[in-house]
């Protein structure tokens, strides 16, 4: 749970972030002991994280990400450091807290 709820930190404004056990682990729970790539296909066998690869590199995707947060201001307008998630569901536009 305490993993899933920090993949949303780490995601970016589509929910997708770098598949990186080391790195996840290392931001999210970095003094818990578990395996953090057990714990990440766990949590894909279970449909609420999807891994996908890019150009060769790994992400994931939080799909009800935009569930749980919102996007608004400077970081809705920012360029994404990650590609796109597939299924394509990042084209659409997600209202902020004030509903623009």
């Amino acid at each position: 749970m305490l993993v899933y709820a920090g993949l949303w930190c780490q995601s970016d404004k589509h929910g997708v972030f770098r598949w990186d056990a080391r790195h996840l682990k290392l931001h999210i729970c970095p003094y818990l002991p578990f395996d953090m790539a057990a714990t990440l296909v766990i949590l894909a066998e279970a449909h609420q994280i999807v891994p996908f690869e890019h150009e060769g590199k790994h992400y994931g995707w939080v799909p009800a990400f935009k569930a749980h947060q919102r996007i608004n201001g400077k970081e809705a307008q920012d360029e994404s450091p990650y590609p796109p998630p597939p299924c394509g569901e990042a084209a659409g536009k997600q209202l902020g807290s004030n509903g623009e």
